[in-house]
């Protein structure tokens, strides 16, 4: 007897077409669906195929799928009230989900019943978790690998701050990739929520992932709002990324802490993640925003990797993400773009290795440092004198590099631009989070003078990950970027197809 929904299965009344599974979990089936869309113009319209992810609730200890009409049922009648709780846990999973409004999490769009069971659909996320991404790629460096934690950070921020849920399940396997490249928070199966008061609104069964669940979630006791929780899986997640390791259970870090520092991972990165996995809740930070303010600070490279961990159900009793510097002169602004239109003997000379003459001839190198904007960005303030302000500004240039001057509108410490705001630059305008008059983002946008645009991350006044678009020819660069320069990752034609790619600097086949 199949367990999954056959391919080419309709669900709704034809509206969604199920094309491959993604996954499977203890309550769920996840599978790659199609749906269809329409985009006019002023000479007409057409359909589109729209890929989404659909989850189904299927428990698989206690479902059986019926071979004929493909629905579910329950064989016996032992754990039916069981079931039906989850199943009401499930479909309240999908409503929260479609309340929270966070970059850094997942979209619900729609929720629906069929074949005796609950479906609900997401926007499909096609790069896979980081786990997938980590096997497929190898470790990730520690820019990287702090980078994305900062993201989910802030997405954890949100959700305890502002919807006071805590998610209880955070790992890489729960942690997907968008098509740019940044992280988006998954699956809120075993999320809970809470009342103003921190009391917990509804009795749902409480799960644990081994090496990633807090010693509190083993005993049980998550009646009471607890941040805390949630900020030593993000620790976890992190002891992950920089080690290729799952790390050692609860009870394993409380008899005999955590493994020795790698040699190549930072002091200071480690610090986060052993402040985050403090055994004792009490002694861990409460809040999300620590750990935030302590990876805000300058990291050097390093390490990553593995996780495929299941959580584990278990019935509680109440419910049986410095250096170098900003902007070229302003003479690379004209000169964003002109990478592109060189001819191909041209474009092989500046990516074998002639990068610095790159940076004068072709101007595509001069992307380093040009914005982007964010809404929810975490930031750290030295200071608790925050200020509106408008000023000119100077960033001292470093390591012989050239001052940079803009205007500035926005939130400042001091006299130094500090989280929220606007800067106007040779090549172009900024919208978005500032640190020490730099910019730092998880995701921004940055509008060039000259009409290019860079959508993706900032870290220390340079691009990190994105993609940038060339106005002229419509062609793009999309990957990681190394001090501004690409580094690895793919150029594309305007209409999608490859151009060639980058790997490590240099033009690969």
């Amino acid at each position: 007897m199949e367990m999954d929904l056959r391919e080419n299965t309709m669900l709704k009344d034809g509206t969604y077409r199920v094309v491959s599974v993604l996954g499977r979990g203890g309550f769920g089936i996840t599978y790659k669906a199609i749906t269809h869309g329409a985009v006019s113009g002023v000479l007409g319209g057409m359909q589109v195929d729209i890929p989404v992810t659909i989850k189904e609730f299927f428990m698989k200890d206690s479902c059986v799928r019926e071979e004929e009409t493909q629905r579910v049922s329950i064989p016996t009648a032992n754990g039916k009230e069981q079931i039906e709780r989850y199943k009401k846990k499930f479909i309240k999973e999908a409503y929260n989900l479609s309340k929270l409004n966070h970059p850094n999490i997942v979209k619900v769009i729609d929720v629906f019943e069929e074949n005796n069971t609950i479906y609900y659909v997401m926007q499909f996320l096609k790069n896979g978790t980081l786990t997938q991404y980590i096997r497929e790629n190898g470790k990730m460096n520690e820019d990287m690998a702090r980078k994305y934690i900062l993201q989910i950070a802030d997405a954890l921020d949100y959700m305890h701050t502002k919807m006071h849920i805590c998610h209880f399940d955070v790992k890489p396997s729960n942690i997907l990739l968008d098509d740019h490249y940044n992280a988006k928070l998954i699956d809120f199966g075993i999320s809970k929520n809470y009342d103003e008061g921190g009391n917990a609104t509804s009795s749902t069964p409480v799960g644990i992932s081994k090496g990633y669940a807090p010693l509190e979630q083993y005993r049980q006791t998550l009646n009471e709002f607890s941040p805390a929780s949630d900020v030593y899986s993000l620790g976890a997640t992190l002891y992950t990324l920089l080690t290729g390791k799952v790390p050692p259970e609860a009870s394993e870090v409380l008899d005999n802490g955590l493994p020795t520092r790698p040699a190549d991972v930072s002091p200071k990165i480690w610090n986060a993640v052993e402040k985050a996995m403090t055994p004792r809740r009490k002694d861990r930070p409460q809040h999300v925003s620590e750990i935030i303010a302590l990876l805000r600070d300058e990291v050097k490279p390093v390490v990553v990797v593995e996780d495929d961990v299941e959580t584990q159900l278990i019935e509680d009793e109440e419910a049986k993400t410095k250096d170098e510097k900003a902007a070229r002169a302003k003479g690379s602004q004209s000169k964003g773009s002109s990478f592109f239109i060189l001819d191909p003997s041209m474009k092989r000379m500046l990516i074998g290795g002639l990068l610095a003459a790159a940076c004068v001839i072709g101007g595509f190198f001069a992307w380093k440092s040009l914005g982007g904007a964010s809404e929810k960005s975490p930031q750290v303030v030295e200071s608790n004198q925050v200020e509106d302000v408008e000023l000119d500004y100077v960033l001292k240039g470093e390591n012989g590099n050239a001052d940079v001057s803009f205007h500035y509108k926005g939130q400042a410490v001091d006299g130094v631009p500090e989280g929220k705001g606007i800067g106007e630059y040779a090549e172009g305008v900024y919208e978005g989070n500032y640190h020490a008059g730099k910019r730092e983002d998880t995701h921004a946008i940055m509008k060039m003078a000259n009409g290019d645009v860079y959508d993706g991350s900032w870290e220390n006044d340079y691009y990190a990950h994105g993609r940038y678009t060339v106005s002229e020819s419509g062609m793009y660069f999309e990957g990681d970027f190394r001090q501004g320069e690409p580094y690895n990752g793919t150029n594309y034609n305007q209409d999608g197809s490859v151009y060639f790619r980058i790997k490590e600097g240099k033009e690969v086949e």
